[in-house]
């Protein structure tokens, strides 16, 4: 149970403004390892982002969150779950096992499907060591190094297939 965002809240502010990382833009040939962030509750439209990333040789791991303990969770071993209930600390942040499994991941990318704010998710995301981090822009974060607008289509698929897009297009001296 999660007392209060207050701190984690202040945390991910710190991390925003103190943020010294290597920033690399890279294309879809060069990634190999992706980190998915997404919610449980998109888990279908996720594993078919997965399953194309894979069949290009990618190595992928989704990291989902959920709100509830859900019984139907997969076997798979590239996906792990983040639920409060049993994840999270009281005042907000990730147990370092699910911090230890993020950093396991060693992700080229990490790209944020989360459509709602979770503050959880965003820490995950800002704490990850990879060089490069994508995801669905909203107004009042600044968390990518690449983002995708979702005002007129807000399908994840379409939006995954947008950013995908732009790796393939884009390419970086």
């Amino acid at each position: 149970m999660i007392l209060t965002h207050y701190f984690i809240k202040r945390k991910i502010n710190r991390l925003l403004l103190s943020a010294r990382r290597n920033r690399r833009f890279k294309t879809i040939s060069e990634i190999q390892n992706v980190l998915l962030l997404c919610h449980a509750e998109d888990a279908k439209e996720v594993e078919q982002c997965a399953v194309r990333l894979k069949k290009e040789g990618k190595k992928v791991a989704i990291c989902m969150y959920e709100t509830t303990a859900a019984a139907s969770r997969n076997d798979d071993s590239d996906t792990f779950y983040v639920c409060p209930a049993q994840d999270v600390t009281v005042w907000g942040f990730p147990e370092s096992s699910v911090m230890q499994q993020v950093a396991a991941c060693n992700p080229d990318i990490v790209i944020d499907l989360t459509r709602k704010k979770e503050y959880v998710m965003q820490y995950l995301l800002l704490r990850s060591e990879c060089d490069f981090k994508a995801g669905i822009r909203s107004e009042e974060n600044a968390f990518y190094d690449f983002s995708v607008s979702a005002t007129e289509n807000k399908e994840l698929s379409y939006l995954f297939e947008q950013i995908i897009f732009y790796l393939q297009t884009i390419r970086s001296k």
